[in-house]
């Protein structure tokens, strides 16, 4: 039986680009991915977000609304990964550190082809590709309609 872990994931926008790093751990060691991890006991989301990227960013960022909500089963577990938009609040100096060996910029129709490039950040570029206007996940958005 898989273990759920509930986690989450910083999404950087800037001229075309996403930010994107690199994991220095399993699961996902050597992929690019959207900077993010688990959310601690007693963590809100909000809080996760930021810690997350302090910690691997070395930025401080305001967390803006749910772009995608995406879950990965593998190695005996399931990750449900939620997807925040964020902004650089003071400094965009970027200093990989955490579970980040590296970081970068991708241009996100690169980011959406690579091999080297998680499956849900792969598929969250492909989503902002088709819907560069609106950056919402068409499934966040159907289900605060009906709300």
């Amino acid at each position: 039986m898989a273990v759920s872990e509930l986690c989450i994931g910083g999404v950087v926008l800037k001229d075309g680009r996403i930010l994107l790093v690199k994991r220095g751990h399993k699961p996902a060691r050597g992929f690019w991915s959207i900077p993010g991890g688990r959310v601690e006991p007693g963590e809100t989301l909000e809080e996760a977000v930021k810690r997350e990227m302090l910690e691997e960013c070395g930025v401080d960022v305001e967390v803006g609304d749910v772009v995608c909500v995406a879950e990965v089963v593998r190695e005996g577990k399931h990750y449900v990964i939620v997807d925040f938009m964020v902004e650089f609040k003071n400094s965009t100096y970027l200093s990989a550190g955490g579970d980040a060996v590296d970081l970068r910029w991708f241009e996100l129709e690169d980011a959406a082809s690579r091999s080297d490039v998680v499956d849900s950040a792969r598929e969250l570029c492909k989503v902002l590709l088709e819907k560069r206007n609106g950056l919402k996940c068409p499934y966040i958005k159907e289900i605060l309609e009906k709300l």
